[in-house]
């Protein structure tokens, strides 16, 4: 399902993953992050509650937001969309943020 800035209003309210990639030396790594999805001013983010900062997806990134095909619901942790992103090492000095989202790799992540 391709997203755009029109279809935000369905989103609102709806569990969405972030599934982040990383190919470490040929071996892919990924975390699944889970989130309510909110307009803020305009813009869609991700709500991860307690008190954590609302993460921002950007309008470049809309047209990869995918609705869970149902065999897979339960790795992305019963989110109805899901929005896959390859990503590269963390920032050094900006790690504040991601901690307090909680993004961290687990040792369990395949």
């Amino acid at each position: 399902m391709q997203m755009d800035i029109g279809d935000n209003a369905i989103l609102e309210g709806t569990l969405l993953s972030l599934l982040l990639v990383v190919d470490n030396k040929g071996c892919a790594k990924w975390s699944v992050l889970i989130g309510m999805a909110r307009l803020d001013g305009g813009k869609l983010c991700l709500d991860f509650g307690s008190n954590k900062p609302l993460f921002e997806i950007f309008p470049e990134w809309y047209g990869h937001i995918k609705k869970v095909p149902a065999h897979v619901k339960s790795i992305l942790r019963g989110a109805e969309y899901y929005l896959p992103l390859i990503v590269g090492d963390m920032p050094e000095n900006d790690k504040g943020f991601y901690t307090d989202i909680d993004l961290k790799w687990s040792s369990r992540s395949a």
